[in-house]
């Protein structure tokens, strides 16, 4: 056996590959580097079915439809913080990491279409009225009393 990996590199760092090529992790990323640059139209592709099947594996996994009015369309499907905040978490760990907290069982999320999720935000607070338009700010009193059921 050599000791070094088909570029040089000590064999310590290497591994073979299942075509009994021997390469280290630099060589093999480097590779990967050379080949996504050389194909990004695959890239793209692949990485876009990736990201349809792990959705799918989320919507599935969350019960399929909507909480609130039970529609299953996955196309209005939306992840919902139930205690809010999803903006934030978003922002800190990506949809990718949302993803993964929803597969491991973690809670706190649930299914709501898109027409739930906007209603939930208006009867929660959680948009702190920057949804509303210049003249709804105006109005902001008395769309408060209509959702909280005043006169």
């Amino acid at each position: 056996m050599k000791p070094f990996c088909r570029h040089g590199h000590p064999r310590s760092e290497s591994y073979q590959l299942p075509c009994g090529v021997w390469t280290c992790g630099p060589c093999r990323r480097a590779a990967q580097a050379r080949w996504r640059s050389a194909h990004p139209d695959r890239v793209k592709a692949n990485a876009t079915r990736t990201q349809i099947n792990r959705r799918e594996k989320v919507v599935a996994h969350l019960g399929g439809m909507c909480v609130r009015c039970g529609i299953t369309d996955t196309r209005v499907l939306q992840i919902d913080h139930i205690k809010g905040g999803g903006t934030q978490e978003y922002k800190r760990i990506g949809q990718s990491g949302i993803y993964s907290r929803v597969l491991r069982g973690e809670p706190g999320y649930q299914l709501l279409c898109a027409n739930c999720n906007w209603l939930k935000r208006i009867e929660m607070r959680e948009s702190n009225g920057r949804w509303l338009t210049a003249r709804g700010r105006k109005n902001k009193e008395k769309l408060e009393e209509e959702i909280s059921g005043g006169n």
